[in-house]
């Protein structure tokens, strides 16, 4: 089995398609096409051929070890068979013919054809036609064999690239975490009905329920966010607002309304040159999880002390007072996240606004009203993925306010 095969064969047991590889690992999906075709041309050269696989089987879940080496070995037979065509053509062409690396060739009469005569350490070799006697003196001198190459390297080791246990761990992580999945969500089921059930005691006893149908779809983290049912934050950790940093919207009783933006893109510490995969950017207000906007991925949560942060910018087209977002991540825990508001597109001169601890899954942010151009989803903590590093995806934000 070739390493392409070998991927395509991991890919296809893990029931992912090559679009949710691409979105994992950010190669794009014409390169892993052509990697599962074992076709390295696009991956320019080497090294990045081999950092290609390296990436795809660590999103697989799969040793990359023999990968790499499988692919090595593949590289020196190809420089051994062009050095080989290059210095001694005619020992290329006669092992084309199929002599094999044991195989010498007998020298040739003047009247007859040379053919192959097999090679022993014990054994004078002979030519057909000749005796077997010794040689003496004015008869031909020894045949000089031709120099033998290395033996053939074998590639692929499919025993080694996919072996049983591991196709069969893969399938059983999966199965673990629908199983998990279904657990979570008839557990928050029955938290939703145990509510509902005391929320309508209490109003036929003629006590106050505040904002019943809130309840039953949200649950509280500390001050200023809210959590729905079904996502599970850290413990101990909360979300919070600071407060207002603008002025406030006007008085009366006006309910807030949704808002769209008029553009959005990936934001870094240095603006939005400096954006995690700016060309998803737009994945963020589309509300497909399975095709989310997803940052690169790190070796610790903190970004592996390469930046202080990253996120989106959304450009709302005029200033507009902001008093909630909902921001829709993947299921893990562990993000810590900013909302940021002011006038211009500088970290700078957008100002907290609210704040989450420990979060995953889809929150809640509020705010006191809160007036501004720019608003800033920004990650200063990352959740784990899959595979082993750090890395957000967000695939729905929703703001809430006043035009």
């Amino acid at each position: 089995m070739s390493i392409g095969e070998a991927l395509a064969r991991a890919r296809r047991d893990a029931g992912l398609n090559v679009a949710e590889i691409s979105i994992r690992t950010g190669i794009g999906q014409s390169v892993i096409d052509d990697i599962e075709r074992d076709d390295y041309s696009s991956c320019g050269g080497e090294p990045g051929a081999r950092g290609t696989i390296v990436a795809i089987a660590r999103a697989l879940h799969v040793d990359s070890g023999p990968l790499v080496d499988a692919y090595d070995a593949e590289q020196r037979q190809g420089e051994w068979i062009a050095a080989a065509n290059a210095s001694d053509p005619v020992s290329a062409a006669k092992a084309s013919e199929g002599h094999g690396p044991d195989t010498e060739l007998a020298p040739v009469a003047d009247d007859e054809e040379p053919g192959p005569v097999a090679a022993d350490d014990d054994t004078e070799p002979i030519t057909p036609g000749q005796s077997s006697e010794p040689a003496t003196a004015g008869e031909p001198p020894d045949p000089v064999p031709i120099s033998e190459p290395p033996p053939p390297v074998t590639v692929g080791r499919p025993a080694a690239i996919i072996p049983a246990e591991v196709s069969r761990r893969v399938r059983l992580a999966f199965a673990d975490r629908h199983h998990s999945m279904w657990l979570m969500l008839g557990a928050a089921l029955l938290a939703v009905a145990l509510l509902g059930s005391i929320l309508l005691i209490l109003g036929g006893s003629g006590r106050a329920a505040r904002h019943p149908s809130a309840a039953g779809r949200n649950r509280t983290i500390g001050h200023g966010a809210t959590h729905q049912a079904g996502t599970r934050p850290s413990p101990g950790r909360s979300a919070k607002s600071p407060g207002p940093t603008g002025s406030p919207s006007p008085s009366g009783i006006r309910p807030a309304r949704a808002l769209v933006p008029a553009s959005i893109a990936a934001f870094g510490p240095g603006g939005t040159g400096q954006g995690d995969s700016p060309q998803l950017a737009n994945q963020a207000l589309a509300g497909k999880a399975a095709a989310p906007w997803h940052s690169a991925w790190y070796t610790t949560a903190h970004f592996g002390n390469l930046q202080s942060g990253t996120g989106l910018l959304l450009n709302m087209g005029r200033t507009v007072t902001i008093t909630s977002a909902r921001i829709a991540m993947g299921n893990a825990t562990g993000a810590d996240l900013a909302l940021r508001i002011g006038n211009s597109p500088t970290l700078a001169s957008l100002a907290p606004a609210a704040h989450a601890s420990g979060v995953g899954g889809v929150i809640r942010l509020t705010t006191a009203p809160t007036r501004g151009r720019y608003v800033l989803v920004w990650f200063t903590r990352l959740p784990p993925d899959q595979a082993g590093t750090f890395q957000v995806a967000v695939h729905g934000i929703t703001l809430n306010g006043y035009p």
